[in-house]
């Protein structure tokens, strides 16, 4: 979010810079705000994915763990015991 903010700061002073010395207009609202919402999309769809991720399989492992656990845990005392 720093780089972007930066990146617009950087984009409009270049654009004032070219306004002012150059006599060139360049428009920069529409592209900059494509640029803006562009991002927080993509940082508001990644962050709700991985919080559906997490809720979704939260379950699954919770109660698949200890029960892989307790079989390699007995799997591996049977070796032993044998020997």
């Amino acid at each position: 979010m720093i780089a972007l903010a930066l990146l617009d700061s950087a984009a409009a002073w270049i654009a004032l810079l070219l306004f002012n010395h150059a006599s060139i207009y360049v428009p920069l609202v529409a592209p900059m705000m494509e640029l803006n919402l562009t991002v927080l999309l993509g940082l508001i769809s990644d962050l709700s994915w991985e919080r559906i991720e997490k809720i979704a399989f939260a379950g699954r492992w919770k109660n698949m763990f200890p029960r892989m656990l307790f079989v390699n845990y007995s799997t591996s005392q049977r070796r032993t015991r044998s020997r």
